[in-house]
């Protein structure tokens, strides 16, 4: 059972019968004298997730807890249902364990910000090498996180999380499995 609850993914199944199917299989290990606590639950629940719920993951993560099993199971329905995920979320931050410094294409999110007089650039995949125009930090408004060093770099696409950075800067540590990663205190 527990070997089923760690590789059971969504796949198909409606969020209903998902989370009841997860939530079936935890009982089942508590009848069996084996429990798994509400943490390691829910890390099952994120883990098998397809890739379009990435941006959800990884918003939970970085909570300083985790959402309590014990709510009102049909708003948990009513929630999972009404995650409405898109293919360029200009809000997600994506963790790069290559990247020196967190970067933004967003002025507007930056604090204290300075601007950039050097002619160094990012170097990105395929080989091009992107203007920084300033520098700054960000407090992550729903959490005491902040990100430090921070690189606005107008021509990048997505927002880079430094890992190597954010933990430095927050006393965090990062837990990568195939399709996804969890960060923790």
């Amino acid at each position: 059972m527990k070997g089923e609850l760690k590789t059971i993914c969504k796949g198909s199944y409606s969020s209903e019968d998902y989370l009841h199917k997860t939530k079936s299989l935890a009982l089942s290990l508590r009848g069996a004298g084996k429990p798994m606590d509400d943490d390691d639950l829910i890390i099952c629940i994120l883990s098998g997730l397809g890739y379009e719920f990435d941006p959800i993951v990884a918003t939970l993560n970085a909570r300083d807890m985790f959402p309590s099993l014990e709510d009102d199971e049909a708003a948990q329905y009513k929630d999972f249902d009404a995650i409405q995920v898109r293919d360029n979320v200009k809000d997600n931050w994506y963790p790069d364990t290559g990247a020196n410094q967190h970067m933004t294409p967003n002025f507007s999110e930056v604090q204290g910000i300075n601007s950039y007089s050097s002619t160094d650039t990012v170097m990105v995949g395929n080989g091009n090498g992107l203007s920084i125009v300033g520098t700054g930090h960000t407090n992550i408004p729903t959490t005491k996180l902040k990100l430090n060093n921070e690189l606005v770099v107008p021509e990048i696409k997505k927002k880079i999380l430094s890992v190597s950075q954010f933990t430095q800067d927050n006393n965090y540590y990062f837990l990568f499995f195939h399709r996804d990663f969890f960060s923790m205190t």
